[in-house]
């Protein structure tokens, strides 16, 4: 009798053994930190391949709400199907998952990509805002990145002729779990006037809610407003959307501190973070702002819950020399960069931190520190 209660006691620990080890595999998801509101997520050791550089738009039926893309092909033919569509309402209401990792150049030599040494890779940001001859046509679906990385992404403004990011507008969508790193966008006018903006996930917003979106490892260089994640909020379509009922489908939890009382219009950041990154701007005219997670807000409503500023670079250039302004500098965050005056105290700002923030040169104006209160650390 011994002897099988002996053998049973082993046939347990090795079933206990595979389902935790299970379990170990199966944090690929994003998880919490026990010790920060940040989430991260289990590194992914298949080689992933580096993009063609060419689109691929054949899963995309415009039958369907829900769209499952794991190449970076798939994932350049949204910026396709938005420019070919004859009803720029069609992608209302359709969520697109991203279900693997996306390589859209090889990051070896990443930290030295500019317009002289650019990579294979270029990338065609998804929509358009007051494109010439185009209009606008924003990014309105919804994009589940499911704790999934983009890296290598490179885009000038000055190539594709507006502004840019990984999206260059979006309108009444949620964005959520998405990671970038080891990421450029840049604008190459000098000391052209017009104003483009750059952001590593999205160059313009109105309406949207980013939830866990991170950048890490990446650098913008604007002639417009710069933002670790969005470069502005502002008008877009001056669409009415119900973020609300959005998150619910997308099983996010209605934050009240936002939208109590509210309609739910405005630009929504929550527990988002960017690290190691540098967000330059180098306009001469309008002095605009440069800040970790958004460089500007044009648009009242929204704000910042949860965020947080850690080990990023941010301020303003000449646009000739690539080199710190000395005088009349714009503002520069950690978190925002500055807000209008027809915004103030109108966008929340509320539990978010910051950790070894630079500004580069000491004539731009840290303009978030009073928003930050107490979270600011030195």
């Amino acid at each position: 009798m011994h002897k099988y209660l002996k053998m049973l006691s082993s046939v347990v620990l090795c079933l206990t053994l595979t389902i935790t080890n299970l379990y170990v595999v199966d944090a690929a998801k994003p998880i919490k930190t026990t010790n920060s509101s940040k989430t991260t997520r289990a590194v992914n050791s298949d080689k992933t391949k580096v993009w063609s550089g060419k689109t691929d738009v054949s899963w995309y039926t415009g039958e369907k709400k829900i769209y499952d893309i794991s190449t970076p092909e798939q994932l350049a033919g949204i910026a396709d199907i938005i420019k070919d569509q004859e009803d720029e309402q069609e992608l209302s209401g359709v969520t697109i998952n991203l279900t693997a990792d996306i390589v859209l150049n090889d990051v070896s030599s990443w930290e030295k990509w500019d317009e002289e040494n650019a990579p294979k890779n270029k990338w065609n940001p998804i929509g358009y805002h007051m494109s010439t001859g185009k209009g606008t046509r924003p990014f309105i679906a919804n994009f589940n990145g499911n704790g999934h990385t983009i890296s290598g992404l490179y885009v000038n403004a000055e190539d594709v002729g507006r502004d840019a990011g990984l999206f260059c507008c979006i309108s009444g969508a949620v964005i959520k779990d998405l990671n970038i790193e080891k990421s450029v966008v840049i604008d190459t006018r000098g000391n052209n006037p017009a104003s483009r903006c750059c952001g590593a996930l999205t160059a313009v917003a109105e309406n949207a809610y980013f939830y866990n979106c991170n950048a890490d490892n990446v650098r913008i260089d604007a002639n417009g407003p710069a933002g670790g994640l969005v470069g502005k909020a502002t008008r877009i379509m001056a669409l009415d959307y119900a973020i609300p009922v959005a998150l619910l489908a997308m099983g996010i939890a209605v934050n009240p501190v936002f939208f109590e009382g509210k309609k739910g219009s405005g630009v929504f950041f929550d527990n988002c973070h960017v690290t190691n990154s540098g967000i330059y701007t180098k306009g001469m005219v309008s002095k605009p702002p440069a800040a970790g997670i958004v460089g500007k807000y044009r648009l009242p409503g929204g704000g910042l819950i949860d965020c947080s500023s850690e080990n990023n670079k941010a301020g303003s250039v000449d646009a000739s020399t690539r080199k710190m302004k000395s005088v009349d500098a714009g503002n520069c965050g950690a978190i925002i960069g500055d807000i209008e005056n027809e915004c103030e105290g109108k966008v929340t700002v509320q539990n978010c931190s910051v950790s070894g923030f630079e500004q580069i040169y000491p004539n731009t104006k840290q303009y978030d520190k009073e928003l930050l209160g107490e979270k600011k650390k030195k």
